[in-house]
């Protein structure tokens, strides 16, 4: 194997590792839910808000984040803060009261961050250009696996262990890999960046006509996926379905799966999209459309069989694939962090109010005594989140009237949307 592939494989893995963590903890709570919820006497809001504190703490983390990534490097960033992601669950593992939970959560939120814009960073610096669709979504492959670890597995070691042993050695796990981080990467000499990128802020990705296209509808799909898979699937199938816990720990663990496939699958036809000559817009919005009708088949509810949507849903999880992609092209690798990190803000911020949104909306409908909301109450929140996609599906499909500043096209030519 060539040294320059071996290096890039040294550098990118163990923070695949990390993002594999992030995906983790994101969805777990799907499968303790109901035992943490009992253990701390905790309703559907607080227990929408408690899981969705990771997303705030992760949201507010990102923007510093992306400067700082662009300043030291993925190996000193990510290798600190999967410290932190450590501290977060020891704290939740042994939380005594809701605050606490609150707090390990929020600190797991903050420890994760990074894990996937450090790979994004590194896969920047290490991988050629032409490589960079493939790439990421072979990483995102790595951190949908995390997802698909948080269901069956989880459960399983859940009924042997518990949700407060689980959760520690999720701690354990996430310092391994911080350590690993830091001893293992490596990073490239980098070029002293030109001062009109050193000078290009966090407000000017925004200011952007084509990121502001794209930001909203690509952070409504992401969240809502996120959110959904994270929570509240699992509650859906519980209230709506009555089906059992095997039957939803399988469900989850098939939409994990298709979660891993559309990684690989959205990475390939971006690879293609490129080598075409076809906008990825057309991809992205494409994959909007694919969730509006999955979100309207669990409102209405046709004879299909129920595993349709929600696979729809878990795959559409992997549409970063494609945003990251975009902005890959669309901004300077000296600047890689703060673009990812822009639209990384939006994507958790997006997860963390769908996620609160859909429980507020469930508390309108009181549950029956074995602690069910009605399908109502469900089909309440899905046509909120229908509607929210759709204006977003319009929005992006407005023409651009302006172009966009001139650094976003950098000096290798690499084209835009």
């Amino acid at each position: 194997m060539p040294p320059v592939v071996l290096a890039a494989v040294r550098n990118i893995l163990p923070l695949a590792c990390g993002y594999y963590l992030s995906f983790l903890f994101r969805m777990i709570n799907a499968v303790l839910a109901h035992d943490v919820a009992q253990t701390m006497g905790l309703g559907a809001a607080s227990l929408g808000i408690m899981t969705s504190a990771y997303f705030l703490a992760y949201a507010g983390a990102s923007l510093p984040l992306g400067v700082m990534l662009d300043r030291y490097g993925p190996r000193r960033v990510q290798g600190c803060l999967m410290l932190v992601a450590a501290l977060g669950a020891a704290v939740f593992a042994i939380a005594d009261s809701v605050v606490a939970l609150y707090v390990g959560r929020a600190l797991i939120g903050v420890g994760v961050a990074g894990g996937l814009m450090a790979g994004l960073k590194a896969i920047v610096m290490w991988v050629p250009r032409r490589r960079v669709p493939a790439v990421t979504g072979c990483f995102y492959l790595v951190g949908a696996l995390g997802a698909t670890s948080a269901t069956t597995p989880a459960e399983m070691l859940r009924r042997a262990v518990g949700w407060r042993v689980e959760y520690a050695g999720l701690a354990v796990a996430s310092a391994a890999v911080g350590i690993a981080i830091l001893m293992v990467l490596r990073e490239p000499d980098r070029a002293e960046p030109r001062p009109e990128i050193v000078n290009f802020s966090l407000l000017s990705v925004y200011a952007d006509p084509r990121f502001q296209r794209l930001a909203p509808l690509s952070a409504i799909c992401v969240g809502t996926a996120w959110a959904l898979h994270g929570l509240w699937a699992a509650a859906w199938m519980t209230d709506v379905e009555t089906a059992d816990r095997p039957t939803i720990m399988f469900q989850l663990f098939l939409m994990g799966l298709t979660l891993c496939a559309g990684a690989l699958l959205l990475g390939m036809m971006a690879d293609w999209a490129r080598r075409a000559g076809v906008s990825l817009r057309v991809l992205l919005g494409a994959t909007g459309l694919v969730l509006l009708a999955a979100e309207l088949v669990l409102i209405i509810r046709p004879p299909l069989p129920v595993s349709l949507p929600w696979c729809v849903i878990g795959m559409v999880g992997a549409v970063p694939v494609i945003s990251y992609t975009v902005l890959a092209d669309q901004f300077p690798q000296e600047m890689a962090g703060r673009a990812n990190a822009a639209l990384n803000l939006l994507h958790i911020t997006a997860a963390f109010a769908i996620q609160s949104l859909v429980g507020l909306v469930l508390q309108h409908w009181p549950p029956d005594r074995a602690g069910h909301y009605p399908p109502l109450g469900y089909e309440a929140a899905f046509g909120m989140l229908a509607l929210i996609l759709l204006s977003a599906l319009v929005w992006f499909v407005l023409p651009i009237r302006r172009l966009a500043p001139s650094l976003t096209v950098n000096d290798t030519g690499r084209r835009n949307l």
